[in-house]
């Protein structure tokens, strides 16, 4: 058996997480320091860097774990259209934002920029980019639209987690969803 399937060095792994979550609860990712996970892990620097190469490549891990859970909230549920913009996919994503709270405050902060900045490039390079393109959509006309779309979108989260999430996760779909234009596919076909 190797390290990574050892119970221990899983247990371990599974609490730096844990502690780092914690940790966001009380304050602000970037006042947040190795020596705080590993007090509140009860585990030692040396510990901690056998595991992670520091605090993003911890929070790299929590995002990627919830990534897989939103897919499989996707995936499980079979009422699902073709429109990605649509308030059921919207629903589902804002309430597992919602649910997991805690750490997309600090995720959609501008100290983890870079790991969200990954997370929609792939977004548009795998559902955006295909979508205007079976629209007609010329692609710097996409890229422009998926751009202003993203900035607003992502400022929209922020501000709801930062208010606690007054309205319920339909409402706000609901609200997103009306700020998006319909374009007629005429208007892309040059």
């Amino acid at each position: 058996m190797n390290k990574k399937e050892n119970s221990g060095y899983i247990k371990t792994h599974q609490m730096i997480q844990k502690s780092l979550l914690a940790l966001l609860e009380q304050k602000d990712f970037k006042k947040i320091t190795v020596n705080d996970v590993c007090t509140l892990a009860k585990i030692n620097r040396s510990t901690f860097y056998a595991h992670f190469q520091d605090l993003y490549a911890v929070l790299e891990t929590i995002e990627q774990s919830l990534e897989s859970a939103l897919m499989n909230a996707y995936a499980a549920d079979h009422t699902l259209n073709d429109n990605i913009m649509s308030t059921d996919y919207l629903v589902i994503l804002l309430e597992h934002i919602k649910e997991n709270s805690i750490f997309y405050q600090a995720y959609l902060s501008d100290t983890a920029s870079s790991m969200l900045d990954k997370s929609m490039e792939m977004l548009q390079n795998q559902i955006v980019r295909p979508l205007h393109q079976k629209l007609n959509m010329p692609e710097r006309y996409g890229t422009y639209y998926f751009n202003f779309f993203k900035t607003g979108f992502i400022t929209v989260l922020r501000q709801w987690l930062a208010d606690g999430c007054p309205e319920s996760s339909e409402q706000l779909a609901a609200i997103i969803v009306s700020c998006i234009p319909d374009f007629p596919p005429e208007l892309f076909i040059f």
